[in-house]
């Protein structure tokens, strides 16, 4: 975990590279890259500007999206509201 710290802490680097440093260092696969979102492959982690690192849980029963952040104060993963419909 203390080298993936550090990459978090060097110079910022963009999404893409970032996160194949990270694969590498816990010797995971590279990530793969999704336009959209497929409920049939969830969980998936994703980011967003206003949001920030976030995994997407997938569709509750109205169609939207289910996702959890990181929370510092509770050191866990909390349930957020939905962020957008499905659009289909």
């Amino acid at each position: 975990m203390q080298a993936i710290d550090e990459v978090l802490k060097s110079n910022p680097h963009p999404t893409k590279q970032t996160l194949g440093k990270i694969s590498r260092i816990l010797m995971l696969p590279a990530p793969q890259w999704k336009r959209k979102p497929d409920p049939a492959n969830m969980p998936l982690l994703a980011h967003h500007p206003s949001i920030g690192w976030f995994v997407l849980r997938g569709q509750n029963a109205h169609k939207q999206w289910v996702i959890e952040t990181w929370s510092d104060e509770q050191k866990s993963l909390t349930k957020q509201p939905a962020i957008c419909q499905n659009k289909r």
